[in-house]
């Protein structure tokens, strides 16, 4: 079942790479202006402090309770700190407009990309939720460990929050064009 799943996968992602292939070597290759160069210094900023209050944070949880509550294992711990800075990195340059280049903002804020992502996190969805059905067994001795259903929920989650950004960034944007129109 599990091989067959990612075969599956693989052929649902087959023609959603070949879309962004296609979509990229269209379009003209671009470049952040220095307004954006300077958003993105910031959100990299941004995500290092995050990364370094989740660590500091959970470095106080693991030494208050050490064996009283569920623990992560090492791999868990890398994986949800980098997701944690792709994340916080990726809502703060779409908010500021700052995460595509110069000259793909009206290829970005389209419905195809908000689209593009659905469907990538709905594979991922469909990817986790099969093999939770399982009921591969996640925690071991009070410590969460690392198998590839983790890393697919991860994932999902880093895509998700790309979908929700892009998503609220629509939103506002569709709400100021039309305070700016009922001012007129």
């Amino acid at each position: 079942m599990g091989k067959m799943m990612i075969i599956v996968l693989a052929l649902c992602m087959a023609p959603v790479m070949a879309i962004m292939m296609i979509g990229t070597s269209k379009c003209n290759k671009g470049h952040f202006d220095e307004m954006q160069e300077r958003i993105r210094g910031n959100a990299y900023k941004y995500s290092c402090i995050s990364v370094g209050c989740f660590l500091g944070c959970y470095l106080l949880y693991s030494f208050i309770t050490p064996d009283t509550f569920i623990r992560l294992s090492s791999e868990i711990l890398a994986a949800i700190t980098i997701a944690l800075g792709i994340v916080v990195f990726d809502i703060y340059c779409v908010m500021k407009d700052a995460y595509y280049y110069f000259n793909e903002k009206t290829i970005v804020n389209g419905k195809r990309m908000i689209a593009l992502f659905e469907i990538i996190f709905l594979l991922y969805s469909a990817s986790f939720s099969s093999n939770i059905a399982r009921g591969k067994e996640l925690v071991q001795d009070g410590i969460v460990m690392f198998r590839n259903y983790c890393f697919t929920g991860i994932l999902m989650l880093i895509v998700l929050s790309h979908l929700v950004a892009l998503i609220a960034k629509r939103a506002i944007e569709k709400k100021a064009g039309e305070s700016v129109d009922e001012k007129s």
